[in-house]
């Protein structure tokens, strides 16, 4: 008869790392003291080592002094001196590992589901921040980006069957977003972002109108640099013309003196 699920919520959640003492106390909570002594002198110190034991009465079998008190215990001596395995140790055995069978499935399904929600959380962050850049650079803006748990909050479930992936804007609107082939669809939120309420596309359009008045203010400085750079040169030629003009002015004002000190003379002489 087939059996049914099994509840490992008995099961301390750290359970699949139990190791030695505590190993052979949970299965002695679990399945009894005798079966704990079972495992322990064949030297199966650990979950996963029991896990891959095919059959830990089989060691039952063999002529040891050592294992006389233990299969005194599970085992009934037949008549003809063989040894047979009591039903309640088989099942008891049995009912341990199908749980701790059952408790590796379920964190390694755990696993995958992690991993599965960390890389559909990752792509989604990417493809968001993919699209939000790609309106910075049709302004002329490069990367533009939104900050996760401040400008928005994304919610991932699970898996697929849980509640529908969302995103809250800091404008205080949850938007619902789809799943398309096993991928978040973030379209449903690109609209939104381009609605006149959000406050998010306020904040990267003063972002943008801020870069783009930098970059006029820089060309105006520049400008201006290159204005007075521009009256300086007129300055120091206008002072050098000045300079280079001055040696004629004196020397047209000695010959005037000369003449006058020539003239001077003549008239003396006709005296």
């Amino acid at each position: 008869m087939p059996l049914q699920a099994l509840d490992t919520s008995i099961l301390p959640s750290d359970a699949l790392s139990f190791y030695d003492n505590s190993f052979y106390d949970l299965v002695k909570n679990i399945a009894g003291t005798t079966e704990a002594k079972l495992l322990e002198i064949q030297g199966i110190r650990s979950v996963y080592s029991f896990l891959h034991t095919d059959d830990i009465f089989e060691i039952l079998t063999i002529k040891c002094s050592a294992l006389n008190d233990i299969k005194a215990s599970i085992c009934l001596e037949a008549d003809d001196k063989t040894f047979i395995v009591k039903p309640g140790y088989r099942s008891n055995i049995r009912y341990l590992y199908k749980l701790l069978h059952q408790k590796h499935e379920e964190h390694l399904k755990e696993m995958s589901n992690n991993s599965t929600t960390i890389n559909r959380h990752d792509f989604a962050i990417h493809t968001l921040n993919e699209w939000i850049n790609k309106q910075g650079i049709k302004f002329g803006i490069p990367n533009v980006k939104l900050t996760e748990n401040e400008d928005f909050w994304l919610l991932i479930g699970d898996d697929e069957t849980d509640t529908p992936p969302s995103i809250s804007c800091s404008c205080g609107i949850k938007v619902q977003l789809g799943v398309i082939r096993g991928s978040i669809s973030l379209s449903n939120y690109y609209k939104h972002l381009k609605s006149k309420s959000c406050i998010i596309k306020k904040k990267i359009s003063k972002h943008i109108n801020g870069e783009s008045s930098k970059i006029i203010d820089d060309e105006s400085s520049d400008a201006e640099t290159s204005q007075n750079n521009s009256k300086s040169k007129d300055i120091q030629c206008l002072t050098s013309v000045s300079t280079m003009n001055e040696p004629a002015t004196i020397s047209k004002s000695n010959k005037r003196t000369t003449d006058q000190d020539n003239n001077s003379l003549s008239k003396k002489k006709r005296i």
